[in-house]
């Protein structure tokens, strides 16, 4: 299922729908990784003073959207120094899984009737726009999860996972029939509405995950 980016032209009509279809989604900001390239933690990194993590906060602000940041159990400690305790998730150790996908499940059992729009810390380029696209096609379209794809490339990081689609890779889970825990797994597995990437759009996903990423930014 595929959904079409709208023209500048219906740049209204898509903000309509954005703000009239925030209820029962949350943000959810993935920290939770090892940064063991970039060799300090990812999330706390700064861009003109002011760390990933806030950059995509700010994001969700804009959008109107209650946040979480997702966490690992070393990292709890630290974020909350910065960040209100509150919006923090550690990840369930019930989870015997890695990966984002476990950053993602752990909200959710927390959340369980939430819809979850995901994006990582280590993207600080993503732009608002991108997101709102993913909005507007959840106001319109039924399916359980809405992400951007080019080509045969998918961007899962910067997606919609809704609380029909987690109950389902849960419920896989739990009975030991899901095969694969990547997010690209997860995206095939679940009914997926696929929106187009536009290629001006391509460098706003870029992930920097080694000190050599960051020396052209």
């Amino acid at each position: 299922m595929t959904n079409r980016p709208c023209g500048r032209s219906e740049s209204l009509k898509y903000a309509n729908a954005i703000f009239n279809s925030n209820s029962n989604m949350t943000g959810v900001v993935l920290c939770g990784g090892e940064s063991t390239r970039m060799g300090s933690d990812k999330g706390l990194l700064k861009s003109n003073s002011i760390t990933w993590t806030e950059i995509a906060l700010d994001r969700f602000k804009v959008l109107k959207l209650p946040v979480i940041l997702s966490v690992n159990d070393r990292q709890h400690s630290l974020y909350s120094k910065t960040f209100k305790n509150s919006i923090l998730i550690e990840d369930d150790a019930t989870l015997k899984i890695g990966g984002p996908l476990k950053g993602i499940l752990s909200v959710h059992l927390q959340q369980p009737e939430e819809d979850l729009l995901v994006t990582a810390c280590d993207t600080p380029d993503m732009r608002t726009e991108v997101l709102e696209h993913l909005i507007a096609a959840r106001a319109t379209t039924q399916a359980e999860a809405f992400a951007f794809r080019s080509d045969k490339h998918t961007e899962p990081l910067s997606a919609i996972y809704t609380t029909k689609g987690l109950k389902k890779i849960n419920s896989l889970y739990r009975n030991d029939r899901l095969k694969r825990f990547s997010l690209h797994h997860v995206l095939e597995v679940l009914q997926t509405t696929w929106l187009p990437l536009p290629e001006e759009w391509k460098h706003y996903f870029y992930n920097f995950n080694t000190p050599q990423d960051l020396r052209g930014k």
